[in-house]
This record gives C-alpha cells, structure tokens and sequence, in this order.
C-alpha cells in the first residue's frame, strides 16, 4: 500500500515539474546578445525569443538623448582575411523596421535580418552593427555570425595567448 502511495506521489511531482518546464518554456523573452559600455550610455544589442526560436531583433541604448533610428545604423561586414565593408541598414533589410521609443531603439524581424543577408554579394564571416550619432561618431557591437545550429552567436576568435 505504501509502494502505491509512493509511486502516486513520485508520478505527481513529475507532472509538476514538467509542467512548469513546459510552461517556462514557451514565455516570450528578450535576452542580451551584445552589451557594449560607452561614456554616457550603453548600447544593447538583444533577442526576442519565443518558443527558442528568435522572432526579433532590438537595437537600443539606455539614455533617452541619443535616439537610434534605421537611418543612423550600419552594418559592417568582416571576411576571413579581417577586410570589412560597411553597409547603410535601410539597403540591407529590405522590409521596414520599426523605430520603438520604449526601449530607445530599433527593432526588426530576424527572418528578415537572415534573409537579407543571404543575399549579400560580399563573402563575409562576421558582421556588427554600427550607430553613428550626430556628431559622426561610431559606436560599434561584438562581431556576430549566423549558424544553422545557433542561429545568431558571438563568435570567438580562436586565437588565445
């Protein structure tokens, strides 16, 4: 009788468990991909995540002065040999993106992001994303690459000591 009333118990917390895994599982969440601390402010590069999968892409920064539009952002590609290229981000992404004054930034679909830049005639490795303020400065993410496996990672360089 103990045995069945153990089993019972054992069964229902399993069920718990794998519920609340399940449940964890499918919130929608916003995760930093790239955070890059500057004087004055901090530019985040983040993740919209839902169900494991990236739906979206935010590109903002913490002080409300600076405003990040897709006019202002670039899109620097890097090849094997370290030879880049800069892009405007309104050629590249051929759909609209969105200009979000919640979160100070830009955010734009990540099919369309992949997509768009399956098409780019220059054989890149890596690439970043650029914000030129108003005075031209340049604020620059951590190089990121695009895999079939991880989707969208930052890569390392390989190279230690």
């Amino acid at each position: 009788m103990q045995d069945v009333i153990t089993y019972i118990i054992v069964f229902g917390l399993l069920i718990v468990f794998a519920s609340l895994f399940l449940y964890r599982k499918d919130k929608k969440r916003i995760l930093p991909l790239s955070q890059q601390q500057y004087p004055g402010f901090e530019l985040t590069l983040s993740v919209g995540k839902e169900k494991n999968k990236i739906i979206f892409i935010l590109f903002n920064t913490n002080n409300s002065k600076i405003q990040i539009t897709s006019k202002n952002v670039f899109i620097e590609f890097i090849d094997k040999d370290r030879k880049r290229e800069t892009n405007a981000f309104d050629k590249i992404i051929e759909r609209k993106s969105k200009t979000v004054s919640k979160f100070n930034g830009v955010v734009f679909s990540y099919s369309d992001l992949k997509n768009s830049l399956e098409k780019i005639p220059f054989p890149f490795v890596s690439f970043r994303f650029i914000f030129v303020d108003d005075k031209g400065h340049k604020f620059k993410t951590h190089e990121l690459a695009i895999n079939s496996r991880w989707d969208l990672y930052k890569p390392d360089s390989g190279k230690y000591n």
